[in-house]
């Protein structure tokens, strides 16, 4: 099984790269953090990762637009592998 370290590095890695497929740099995600870090039973890694992104070309029409956190949950396997990638929903916006 791999380490929380490890798996919190393979999930921004593929946060990443994923992300730049669309033209996102890593210099966009403002206040990037590790919010969660949960294994299963099996040795399943369950990565939160918490950002914000700039306001867009409409929202910045706006004076002063709220900057809204966002988040992204990827699952690495016991084996090193990423095995997919959520949007993030905090319990209290539910």
């Amino acid at each position: 099984m791999i380490s929380a370290k490890e798996a919190a590095k393979k999930a921004l890695d593929y946060f990443f790269e994923m992300n730049a497929l669309v033209g996102l740099t890593k210099e966009e995600f403002k206040n990037l953090m590790i919010d969660e870090v949960d294994a299963d039973d099996d040795g399943t890694w369950v990565i939160t990762i918490g950002y914000e992104l700039p306001p867009s070309m409409s929202e910045q029409i706006i004076e002063n637009p709220v900057v809204k956190r966002q988040y992204r949950k990827i699952t690495v396997g016991n084996d090193g592998q990423v095995k997919g990638m959520r949007i993030g929903i905090l319990a209290n916006e539910e």
